[in-house]
C-alpha cells in the first residue's frame, strides 16, 4: 500500500508542475548533510556517534509560489540513501491563506528549536507519518494546522485516534507563542514561546507533557538563549525532565569569528541522567572544542574533538567528529 501512496505522490508532483508552468520561476533545493567519527578511543573509523556508521541526510525540494514538495533520503551505512524519511507535495489556496500538504511529510511549524543543537522542546507536529496537514493562515500573525493519519494499512505504527493540532501567534515587538497536541503513538501537549522583547538577548522557553503509557507522565521544561558580541557569539540551554525522577541537562556553546570563513568555539555540557547532546541516558560531562568552515553562505565543514564521562565506569571517551553540510 506505501507503493501506492508513492505513485500518488508521484502524480500530484506531476500534475503540479504542469499546473505551475505558467507560474514565477520555480527553486529547485538539495542539499547533502553528513556527520560522523573520524577517529575514536577505540580506534574506530566513520563511525555515527551511536556506534552504526556514518549518518548521512540528503535533501531535495522543488518550490513554486502555490506548489511544491519535498523528500529526504538518510543513512546509517554510507553516503548513499538507504530509505526515504519523509516527502510530501503541497499546494497553497486562496491566495495562500490555506495550505495543503499530503503524503509522508515532516512539519515543525508549532515549535521552536533551541539555539544550540536546534533541539525541538517537543516532538514535530508531523514526524514523518503518512497522512494530510491542512494548515491555515487567517490573519498575517496567526498560523493554525491540523494533521490526521492516513488508515492503519499505510503505516508501521497503530494510527487508532492518531491527530495532531498546533497553532502560533506572533506579536509585533514581544515574540511568538506556540500550542501543539498530538496523539501519534502517545499524548503529548506542547506549548513554548520565543520573546524577542529584549534587544540582543532572545529568550526560548518551552514545556512538554507526554504520556508515556501506563499512566507515566514525562514532564520537560526548557530554556535556551543567545547573546551576541560581535565577532563573540554565546548560547545556553538548560532543559529539567521529570518522569520517575528529577533529571537535568545545560549546555553552553561560545562561538569566535575569526573571519568570514572560519570559526572556533567550543560546546561546554553536563547532563544529569538524561539524554542530550552527545550525552546518553548515563549523563555526564562533556567538552567539544572545534573549528568550523562556512564557504560562502551553503557550505560548512566542521572538525571537533569531543570528549566526555557519560560511561563512568569505562572512564573518559574521546572521538573525533566530521560534520559538512553541502548545498547544490
Amino acid at each position: 500500500m506505501k507503493r501506492v501512496l508513492v505513485v500518488l505522490l508521484a502524480l500530484v508532483m506531476g500534475a503540479g508542475l504542469l499546473f505551475a508552468a505558467d507560474q514565477a520561476p520555480a527553486k529547485w533545493g538539495a542539499y547533502l548533510e553528513g556527520n560522523y567519527y573520524l577517529l575514536n578511543q577505540d580506534s574506530q573509523m566513520a563511525l555515527s556517534d551511536d556506534g552504526t556508521g556514518q549518518y548521512t541526510e540528503w535533501y531535495f525540494s522543488y518550490t513554486e509560489d502555490v506548489f511544491g514538495f519535498s523528500m529526504t533520503g538518510v543513512s546509517n551505512s554510507n553516503i548513499w540513501p538507504s530509505t526515504f524519511r519523509n516527502m510530501a507535495g503541497w499546494y497553497k489556496l486562496f491566495n495562500g491563506m490555506l495550505k495543503v500538504t499530503v503524503a509522508k511529510p515532516r512539519i515543525a511549524d508549532y515549535r521552536p528549536a533551541t539555539y544550540i543543537r536546534g533541539n525541538g522542546v517537543y516532538t514535530r507536529l508531523v514526524n514523518s507519518e503518512w497522512g494530510v496537514l491542512v494548515q491555515a493562515y487567517p490573519m498575517k500573525p496567526l498560523s493554525v494546522g491540523a494533521f490526521v493519519a492516513f488508515p492503519e494499512v499505510f503505516q508501521d505504527w497503530d494510527t487508532a485516534n492518531a491527530f495532531g493540532f498546533g497553532a502560533s501567534y506572533a506579536l509585533d515587538g514581544i515574540g511568538t507563542f506556540y500550542f501543539q497536541y498530538r496523539t501519534q503513538g502517545s499524548d503529548e501537549i506542547g506549548v513554548a514561546a520565543k520573546v524577542t522583547a529584549i534587544k540582543g538577548l532572545p529568550l526560548l522557553v518551552g514545556y512538554r507533557l507526554k504520556d508515556l503509557a501506563y499512566g507515566t507522565m514525562d514532564h520537560q521544561v526548557y530554556f535556551s538563549t543567545q547573546y551576541v558580541m560581535d565577532p563573540l557569539t554565546l548560547s545556553l540551554d538548560v532543559c529539567f525532565q521529570y518522569e520517575t525522577a528529577a533529571t537535568f541537562a545545560a549546555e553552553l556553546l561560545a562561538e569566535y569569528a575569526l573571519n568570514k570563513t572560519w570559526h572556533a568555539g567550543a560546546y561546554i555540557g553536563y547532563a544529569d541522567g538524561m539524554t542530550y547532546g552527545d550525552l546518553d541516558a548515563q549523563g555526564g560531562f562533556e567538552l567539544e572544542p572545534f573549528i568550523q568552515a562556512n564557504i560562502g553562505s551553503a557550505h560548512t565543514l566542521k572538525l571537533s574533538f569531543l570528549l566526555d564521562t557519560e560511561a563512568v565506569a569505562e572512564g573518559l571517551h574521546w572521538a573525533i567528529p566530521f560534520f559538512y553540510s553541502i548545498s547544490f
